[in-house]
């Protein structure tokens, strides 16, 4: 979601959590992105445990995803 990716650029990412949230129930074409963007956000709000969780789906989707790869390797550092 752009406004989501907007709204994380403004350090704000308990809202682009929501629009993210609000994306992936509109099933978009590109899922493991969008659990990506989730698992980003609740990486930021110190929710590592969401944010694993949706990073696992992700790359369930995409195994060779790198981004979603970079950000499971920082959740499991926060452990």
């Amino acid at each position: 979601s752009t406004l989501g990716d907007w709204l994380l650029e403004e350090g704000k990412p308990n809202l682009a959590l929501n629009e993210y949230q609000v994306a992936l129930a509109m099933k978009p074409h590109d899922l493991a992105v969008a659990y990506y963007r989730v698992a980003h956000a609740n990486h930021l709000l110190d929710d590592h445990d969401k944010a694993r969780k949706n990073v696992l789906i992700a790359l369930e989707i995409a195994p060779h995803y790198r981004p979603a790869q970079k950000l499971l390797l920082e959740t499991i550092k926060t452990q």
